[in-house]
């Protein structure tokens, strides 16, 4: 049997998990709303309030390997379950994030830097805008982005996206408010498939100081997906001319 691949996501109030002839059962009020096979399980993420599970599905998960990741209100991981006994590969998971070299990190910083910045190239073509300004640095990005190649092409990808007067301001409302919702909820999906598969969040690529800082590397090519909600919310006030940009925006922003 391969890796297992399904992982389960508590997002309703109120859900109890329970374990029954090997399945996880979950039910509302007494009543049965699904079950997986124990054998399918990868994770299982409690992101909402007022869930509980069992004592024996906790064990019975962690025998196959399966981790168990408990959210906060922001649906951010705060801690999180991983199998002790014969989980030879969490060691070698956690192992090899410790050990990665520094030219190796340099690389994947390399990589997550590039595939941002032809993101926000897709994301200003799909707008109508220049995206040659974008896709002319992705070639300049070195191995660990010496060069800071990603502060350039923020000072070119903003303005040309909203406009010259914007600012990204984290503290702004309007424009700036809505790319930090849409960052916030992205954040918090990577950070689950982050905790789900083994890999400790704080041990980073290039961010630091942070119980997350994987996160805040892996999440960068897909701040491109919230910037073009964000641009097609304020492009489209009157309503009939948004539904038109959503739909030309659906092979980037599903």
């Amino acid at each position: 049997m391969g890796f297992p691949a399904r992982i389960v996501d508590v997002t309703e109030n109120g859900r109890h998990l329970s374990l029954e002839r090997g399945f996880l059962v979950a039910t509302q009020d007494r009543v049965e709303v699904g079950r997986v096979p124990l054998d399918d399980v990868a994770a299982v993420i409690f992101s909402a309030y007022g869930s509980s599970y069992t004592n024996p599905l906790v064990v019975a998960l962690a025998a196959r390997g399966a981790v168990l990741v408990t959210c906060d209100e922001r649906h951010l991981p705060v801690a999180w379950t991983l199998p002790i006994a014969g989980q030879e590969s969490q060691t070698r998971i956690v192992s090899a994030q410790i050990g990665a070299s520094k030219p190796l990190n340099k690389r994947l910083w390399q990589y997550l830097v590039r595939a941002k910045i032809r993101a926000c190239a897709d994301v200003l073509g799909l707008m109508g805008k220049p995206r040659a300004i974008l896709d002319a640095l992705v070639p300049q990005v070195d191995s660990g982005d010496t060069k800071n190649v990603e502060a350039t092409a923020a000072q070119r990808y903003w303005p040309t996206l909203f406009g010259s007067s914007f600012r990204r301001d984290r503290e702004a409302p309007g424009v700036n408010a809505m790319l930090n919702y849409g960052y916030t909820v992205v954040r918090s999906a990577v950070a689950r498939a982050v905790v789900s598969v083994g890999l400790h969040p704080s041990v980073s690529i290039q961010h630091r100081r942070s119980p997350l800082a994987l996160v805040d590397d892996l999440i960068e090519p897909f701040r491109a997906v919230v910037d073009c909600r964000a641009c097609t919310a304020a492009r489209c006030p009157s309503g009939r001319r948004c539904w038109r940009t959503a739909a030309s925006a659906a092979a980037l922003c599903p």
